[in-house]
């Protein structure tokens, strides 16, 4: 099918125009804070695992079966290559066309069908506006997404929200309340929920839950800022934290398993004045690979857990200087 795989605008005359090559299976399509645009992919060929990609006029995102579109896109260049190395940053580094996955959904974990993608400017929704919320089908669950530019590619971390949604949510948006609206369907695609339809109101309730709100990748590490003051005593533990990494194959296979896992040793773990983030120094640090952060020992300054201790970081580019 001519176009299958692309991302196109329709003018408002009508007309057709072919804008970026290369998506699989796109569930979903948004915006960020800034209005730039992003789609949710599906795991499956070219795709290891789901992913969030970011749109830009006449660039490959990744999938190569739509390369064959190329030449009648009326897009300046010549086509993108065909990636053979089988993985995304060798890839990416061979062709400036290539824009990679800005996040990876850990398949399974955060996401398996990803579809949804809307983000909150009202401040009515807790401490996570500017964020995005993807929903995720098969799991029957919503995550959030950490968004920041890093030598001129978007990458983040995605962190759980909400789980035990009644069906599989492949539409939400927010009502002039704050409210998030989602509905979905399980008819034809299997979801967790086990209804074969919903729609559900989701509100916040003005108590602010002890998570992890941002991840920031620095030169040697991240900086994680949490919604809550922590308790110094266990978040300067390194023994509070763990971190791993890895990445997934880049091809025509369907799907891929964790490869070239990493383990890295936290050095040190230092708290900011405010109490709210937490440097860590790591090693190594893999550009190109998820970082699993995991935070088990960290508490608040009221001695409470983590609703959520755990967020995966895709590391496309390591700043040159703290952030």
């Amino acid at each position: 099918m001519p176009w299958r795989g692309w991302a196109v605008r329709i003018s408002p005359k009508g007309d057709l125009l072919p804008t970026a090559a290369g998506v699989r299976s796109p569930g979903g399509i948004g915006f960020n804070a800034e209005g730039e645009v992003f789609v949710t992919d599906n795991q499956g060929d070219w795709n290891g695992t789901s992913s969030l990609k970011h749109l830009i006029p006449s660039s490959f995102q990744g999938t190569v079966p739509g390369l064959e579109w190329w030449e009648k896109s009326g897009l300046t260049g010549p086509a993108p290559k065909e990636p053979r190395s089988g993985r995304v940053l060798l890839d990416r580094l061979a062709d400036p066309k290539f824009v990679p996955p800005a996040v990876l959904f850990p398949h399974n974990r955060a996401a398996r069908s990803p579809t949804a993608l809307v983000y909150d400017t009202s401040g009515k929704f807790g401490p996570f506006g500017q964020q995005l919320f993807v929903a995720e089908h098969t799991l029957s669950q919503i995550v959030r997404v950490y968004l920041e530019k890093v030598n001129g590619l978007y990458q983040g971390a995605v962190f759980p929200f909400l789980g035990g949604l009644q069906s599989g949510p492949i539409g939400m948006a927010f009502g002039a309340d704050g409210s998030l609206l989602v509905t979905g369907s399980a008819r034809g695609w299997g979801a967790k929920g086990g209804k074969s339809f919903h729609f559900e109101r989701i509100r916040f309730l003005a108590k602010t839950p002890f998570e992890p709100l941002e991840i920031r990748a620095q030169p040697d590490g991240f900086e994680v800022t949490f919604t809550e003051p922590v308790d110094p005593s266990t978040a300067e533990k390194t023994s509070s934290y763990s971190v791993e990494a890895w990445t997934y194959l880049h091809s025509k296979a369907y799907g891929s398993e964790e490869l070239d896992r990493i383990t890295s040793t936290i050095q040190s773990a230092s708290v900011s004045e405010d109490r709210r983030r937490v440097r860590l120094k790591i090693t190594p640090l893999t550009r190109g690979h998820l970082h699993e952060i995991r935070f088990p020992g960290v508490r608040s300054e009221k001695g409470e857990s983590l609703v959520h201790p755990i967020g995966w970081y895709t590391l496309n580019e390591i700043p040159q200087s703290p952030r």
